[in-house]
Formats: structure tokens, C-alpha cells, sequence
């Protein structure tokens, strides 16, 4: 048996063993470990350092850890010592005491670096005195998903024409011929998992990376570049090296990074003027529209389908009634030829989609419906989430928007809201947001209604041609711009966009820019209207132009003076005054003294601030 001084370890096993004993009544169990552990860690023959250490042993869990930081802190702090820290990439060998004349003689090596406080990585070693096996670089099988996916993108980049971002459906198109498994269909058991999947194993890799913005494109890292570059080459793709240098030239001179490039657009644009500057995408859009090579959907090759939000219901017992009556509605007046989905969606409550019957690609028509009951009609036009969804369902490129709304006839409604908003919410869809409006009495005409649109848009697209504007083209800051200019062009095209982009386009949270957010927060100050915001954020996109601006101002210097903050409060009023325009834009006094005393303040503990 070893002797005490042979056992380095032996105050920390003491410690463990304390847990144990006290364990040993409430949870034996836990006693159980904590002595496994303790013994684990005195027979350890060489020295730990850090608590962390210890996660090498075999039975020592968190639990343990914890319990000797806890008491080593204590230790530390008695023995006025320093709390020891943890070595990083530390390799040593674990060989227990007693069992060097083991036949066996096979041993562990053991990496103990910043991540072995989560997991414990074991790298089986040669015995003693021989070098330790080297970690293979990771590569995908082959004829796998994410070799096709590398040898696709690799590939892409060897076009004289191609961007170093590419979209999901150019790289699933190219990808196809280089893999045995579809990108498109479930694999396996999964009902939903697609060999796409794969491609979250590359980007935890970082191999290969998306953009921030939607929707999303991805590129190659440097080390996904190289892994790449060695499958297209067994791949016997041809022009490698030749097609690298090209790329690579292009990449550096004409393609800097997408995130550096937004976060320059945000910061140094100077809009000092209170005109509105020419946004640079209305530049671009026209040459765009001149590439646009559309895919087009031959009528008879595609049918349609209802999408119903998945968080639409009939009644808070009754979840799924208004996509069952409309579903069996359907089946009903259409025979089955029209199905119901749901789903759930980006933006509004139902919308129609084309569906390809030969490859079952799916693409949004120009149909989208907003249902309200009349209880939520008059709540979202008191907390303002009315100007909101009328503002998202504009942003989704839609012509056709519909505004379904629930009426009932009771009492305790008509008592409980005011019935001038409600006529008035009603004329400004019609009139000024020119939203087609139908009222029903009952969640059951709303479903009977959906299933009649539903079949009245089968016989609509009937005879009629689908124009597919491909992936590659669309992005959120040229969508509505090259949306429109493509139908003033071509006026008897009837334009789509795939279900997937169409989604990610129109995300709520994904696509906030800086100026949606700096909206938000105006909006939050009492009294700004939705005119007034949007002057404001177009005066000042950014919360750093206005803060420079207005702290540039001289009478800031000096706003602790009531003179200094009358003049600050008048310089901000006069900024919105625009040649006598629309006051409903325009801030007011009261409303230029509240927001210049905000921005003016040394601190913020005032209540009414």
C-alpha cells in the first residue's frame, strides 16, 4: 500500500469522503459517488492543480468539482495563497498507484484544456514512450450531404459570373449530382429532416458560414475553401487552381464582407439634410431587373394550396375548428382537388401557395389574408399593433391583401368598445390602405369564406403562366423595389417568390435594421405618433446621427441654463417643420422639450423620464 506522502491528492479525497459522510444519511446514493470519487482521486498518482483537473478521473462528475472549489477557495484563503489556475492543453498520462506491474500497461492521455469543464475528451496513446496519435482532420464521406454540399459550392465558385454568396436552392440544384440522398425529401424516419441538415454541421465546423441578412446565403471559409478545393479535386472538376485565383481576385476587390458593409452603411451616411437621399438600391435595381432570367410554371404543372397560421383558433377550447371546417369545407365543394395546410407563418393569418407537381416546390401567390375578431380588432388598434400588421402585410410584396374581420352582433361588444373606431379602422383599410375588407359574422363564414377563395383562385390560375423570380436576385433591401419595377416591365407576368425565401424575407425579428429599432424606441415616448416616428427616423435614421447632431449643438454645452434647453427644444422643432407640410409629422413644443430634455439629462432617475 502506498504511503501518505506518496498520495498528492489525499487532502482533496478527504474532502469528498466529508461529502460522503455527510450524504450517507439523506442520499446514499450520493454518498455512493462522492466515495467512488474520493477514492478515484487518491489513488491518482500525480499531482492536481486545478479543480477542473479532476474531471479526467473516472467517477468525478460537476457535483465533485464544486465541492472542491468551494473548499480550496476556503483553503486558499486561510493559507494566504493564491487560487491555483487551471493549465491549459496540459497533457499528462493516467496511470492509477498500484497497477504498474499490470500486464496491461496500455494507458490514457488526457487533454485538459478550456473545454473539459463541459466534456472530457480521452486520445488513445501508444504505451509510454511512444508519440501520441495525431487527430484527423475532419472529412465528410463520400457521396454524403455535406460532401455535396463543399463540392457544389466549390464548384459555383469556379463561375466567371458567381458571387461568393450563394442561396440555398442554387446550392441544393448543383449539389444533387454529387450526392447519393435528396436535399429536398425526408431522410429516414425523420418527417421533416431534410440532408440539407447537414449543412448546420458544417457551419458548426466553420466551414461554411451564412450571412446575417435574409435571405440567407452562404459562402466558404478559408478552411472550408481548402476542405473544398481537395473534394472538387477528386471530383475531377476541372479549372481548379485557374478558377481559385479568379475567384479569390474578385473576392478581395469586389466583394467585401457583408457585415462591414451594412455596418458602414448605417454609420457613415450622412443625411445632415432634411430631405429623404436617394437610397443606393434604386440604383441597383434596374440592372437587375435586365438579368432576371425568371423560371416560368406552365399552367396545369402546379395546384393550390391554403396555408393557415398554426396559432389561428376558432376559440380558446377549441384550437383546431377553423382549420377543420375549412379543411372539410374544401373537400366538399372541391372534391379534394385543393388542400389545407398549416403552418406557421411569418406574416399574416392565411395565404395561398402554387405547388410544383413534378419537383413540389412551393411559391406564395398574391393572396394573403389578416383575420380579426372584433374584440382584437379594437385591442390592436389601442396598443398600435394595428399600424404595425398593416405596415408588415405592405412589406411582404403581396398586391392582395384582405382583411377578414369576425363581427358580432352582442350587446356586451357593442357596450364595451367604441363603435367609431371600429368604422374607422374599416374605411382606412379600404380607402388609404387599400386592403380588400369582408366581414362575417362567425369563425365558421371565415373558414367557409377561406375554402371559396380558395376555390376561386384554382379556376383563376387555371389557363395562367407562373414567373418564378430565382433565389439568387432577391434580397430584403431590393425586394419591393425589383418586385415592382419587374411588374411595371413585364405587366402580364404574374410574379412569385419561393415559400422558403418568402418566410425568411418576412420574419418578424430577423429582419430589424437599426432604423426599425431606433423607431421603436421614439415610439416609446409619450406622445410620438406613427407620422411622427417615421419623420423622425427618416430625419435621423440612426440613434448616432441624431446624438451627434444634437450634441454638436451649442446650447447643449450649456443645458443645465433654462435658456440653453429652450433654445436646444426650438432647434429640435425646427428640424420637422417642413414648409408648413402635414402637422401630424411635426413634434409641437411641449413634444421638442420633452425629447430635447431627454437626450439633455446627466441622469435618468426623474420619474417622468
Amino acid at each position: 500500500m502506498a504511503s501518505k506522502k506518496e498520495l498528492p491528492n489525499s487532502l482533496w479525497a478527504k474532502w469528498i469522503l466529508e461529502a460522503a459522510d455527510k450524504a450517507a444519511d439523506k442520499n446514499p446514493q450520493a454518498s455512493k459517488t462522492y466515495s467512488r470519487a474520493s477514492r478515484s482521486i487518491k489513488n491518482y498518482s500525480v499531482k492536481l492543480n486545478h479543480p477542473n483537473d479532476a474531471l479526467a478521473l473516472n467517477g468525478v462528475g460537476p457535483k465533485v468539482v464544486k465541492i472542491i472549489t468551494e473548499k480550496l477557495k476556503q483553503w486558499c484563503t486561510q493559507q494566504n495563497a493564491e487560487f491555483p489556475h487551471q493549465v491549459v492543453f496540459f497533457l499528462f498520462s493516467i496511470k492509477p498507484l498500484g497497477e504498474e506491474n499490470k500486464s496491461q500497461k496500455k494507458s490514457a492521455s488526457v487533454k485538459i484544456g478550456k473545454s473539459i469543464a463541459t466534456k472530457k475528451r480521452t486520445i488513445e496513446a501508444q504505451p509510454s514512450g511512444s508519440d501520441f496519435k495525431k487527430v484527423k482532420r475532419w472529412k465528410p464521406n463520400r457521396r454524403d450531404a455535406a460532401w455535396g454540399i463543399l463540392v457544389a459550392m466549390r464548384s459555383l465558385y469556379g463561375i466567371e459570373s458567381a458571387s461568393r454568396y450563394i442561396c440555398k436552392d442554387t446550392i441544393i440544384k448543383c449539389a444533387e449530382k454529387y450526392c447519393d440522398y435528396s436535399y429536398s425529401a425526408p431522410h429516414g424516419n425523420s418527417t421533416n429532416r431534410t440532408q440539407w441538415h447537414s449543412g448546420k454541421l458544417l457551419r458548426h465546423r466553420l466551414i461554411s458560414l451564412h450571412e446575417a441578412q435574409r435571405p440567407r446565403k452562404y459562402f466558404l471559409t478559408d478552411t472550408g475553401f481548402k476542405l473544398s478545393t481537395s473534394l472538387a479535386t477528386e471530383e475531377s472538376i476541372p479549372n481548379l487552381e485557374s478558377a481559385s485565383q479568379d475567384f479569390m481576385q474578385r473576392v478581395q476587390a469586389d466583394a467585401p464582407s457583408p457585415f462591414k458593409a451594412a455596418l458602414d452603411d448605417r454609420f457613415n451616411t450622412e443625411t445632415n439634410q432634411p430631405t429623404v437621399q436617394p437610397s443606393p438600391c434604386g440604383n441597383l435595381v434596374p440592372s437587375i431587373v435586365d438579368n432576371v432570367q425568371p423560371k416560368v410554371w406552365k399552367a396545369g404543372s402546379y395546384t393550390i394550396e391554403l396555408i393557415l397560421d398554426n396559432r389561428e383558433v376558432s376559440s380558446a377550447t377549441d384550437r383546431d375548428g377553423l382549420f377543420k371546417h375549412c379543411r372539410s369545407t374544401l373537400q366538399k365543394s372541391q372534391g379534394g382537388q385543393c388542400k389545407a395546410h398549416q403552418r406557421a407563418l411569418a406574416v399574416g393569418d392565411a395565404l395561398w401557395i402554387a405547388v410544383h407537381k413534378e419537383t413540389g416546390k412551393e411559391v406564395v401567390l398574391d393572396s394573403i389574408v389578416e383575420r380579426k375578431r372584433i374584440d382584437d380588432l379594437c385591442s390592436s388598434i389601442t396598443d398600435s399593433r394595428f399600424h404595425e400588421q398593416k405596415a408588415r402585410l405592405k412589406n411582404s410584396g403581396l398586391k392582395d391583401c384582405i382583411y377578414l374581420i369576425e363581427s358580432s352582433q352582442s350587446r356586451a361588444n357593442s357596450e364595451k368598445f367604441e363603435q367609431q373606431k371600429i368604422r374607422t379602422s374599416k374605411a382606412e383599410l379600404m380607402v388609404l390602405n387599400n386592403c380588400h375588407l369582408h366581414i362575417t359574422n362567425h369563425w365558421k363564414q371565415s373558414a367557409e369564406y377561406l375554402a371559396m377563395r380558395t376555390g376561386v383562385l384554382q379556376e383563376i390560375h387555371q389557363n395562367m403562366d407562373l414567373a418564378l423570380i430565382p433565389d439568387d436576385y432577391i434580397e430584403r433591401s431590393t425586394y419591393l423595389p425589383l418586385l415592382s419595377a419587374l411588374r411595371k416591365r413585364h405587366p402580364n407576368e404574374y410574379w412569385v417568390v419561393s415559400y422558403e425565401v418568402f418566410d425568411s424575407l418576412n420574419d418578424k425579428s430577423a429582419n430589424l435594421t437599426v432604423k426599425d429599432i431606433w423607431a421603436r424606441m421614439i415610439y416609446r415616448i409619450n406622445g410620438m405618433s406613427v407620422e411622427k416616428v417615421s419623420e423622425f427616423v427618416t430625419r435621423w435614421p440612426t440613434p448616432r446621427l441624431f446624438w451627434d447632431e444634437f450634441h454638436n449643438q451649442e446650447n447643449y454645452k450649456n443645458a443645465t441654463s433654462s435658456t440653453a434647453k429652450k433654445n436646444l427644444a426650438e432647434w429640435l422643432e425646427e428640424q420637422l417643420t417642413c414648409d408648413g407640410e402635414n402637422r401630424r409629422k411635426q413634434l409641437g413644443a411641449s413634444l421638442s422639450k420633452k425629447i430635447s430634455d431627454l437626450y439633455s439629462h446627466r441622469n435618468y432617475h426623474h420619474p417622468n423620464h
